[in-house]
């Protein structure tokens, strides 16, 4: 699982690293304060609290060989948007926001087999932003735990795959954008420390995570493939 994670950036370093984005709601940016005084600011989300994420216009394009199968799709087609949304899915069926709790993680090997993944695989996946995430390590007959912030090697952000649906509260009338992190089983490097981690995807596979005709498991197969080196440390 992945219950905390942290976001240090700009919002030009993120534009700088992962390109151009439309704004869904540009006021939401005032609330990160990622303007403020040109510099950075440290975010710490768990679920409940409201991130950054990315979603497509696009998602219906066929994958070829574990690229985007078209050529060159046309920049409209494939224009990106950044979303504040609430981290805990809240699936359609769902009477109660409270459900969203519950919802902040995906496993890879269910997403097509639950009904609250099944249909959001296809056409509502997005890339959660951030900048490092945190895991507890269990000790042996011991109640204590060791915690450890994970972080990528070569770049300034991690780019987590995610489901996000937008949910209809029926109390209020209000719409909330909310969204679960996919994750996996852990690589080998870091598994001593937990058996799972979140399905991290390199800039090479996050155009096909958002844009790729995703049909059936076969066609995730690449969220298995760890390209991004991790480095993690003990939390004092």
């Amino acid at each position: 699982m992945c219950g905390q994670f942290e976001l240090m950036a700009k919002y030009s370093e993120i534009v700088e690293e992962l390109g151009d984005f439309e704004l869904e709601n540009p006021e939401f940016l005032e609330q990160f304060n990622i303007y403020k005084n040109g510099e950075g600011s440290a975010f710490h989300f768990v679920p409940t609290s409201k991130l950054l994420s990315i979603k497509s216009s696009n998602l219906n394009v066929p994958i070829s060989d574990g690229n985007l199968s078209n050529g060159n799709p046309s920049k409209e087609d494939n224009k990106k948007y950044l979303e504040e949304m609430r981290w805990g899915l809240l699936p359609n069926w769902s009477n109660d926001i409270k459900t969203s709790y519950k919802m902040f993680n995906a496993r890879i090997e269910t997403i097509f087999e639950k009904k609250s993944f099944s249909s959001l695989i296809r056409k509502n996946r997005c890339v959660i932003i951030g900048s490092s995430y945190f895991e507890w390590k269990a000790i042996e007959n011991s109640k204590k735990k060791i915690k450890y912030r994970f972080s990528p090697n070569d770049k300034n952000l991690f780019l987590f795959a995610g489901l996000y649906n937008n949910w209809l509260d029926k109390s209020t009338g209000e719409i909330i954008p909310s969204v679960t992190m996919i994750t996996k089983p852990a690589i080998d490097e870091i598994s001593h420390i937990h058996n799972r981690m979140p399905a991290i995807l390199s800039h090479s596979q996050f155009d096909i995570w958002l844009h790729s005709d995703i049909k059936t498991i076969n066609d995730v197969d690449f969220l298995y493939n760890q390209e991004i080196a991790i480095n993690f440390e003990e939390v004092v």
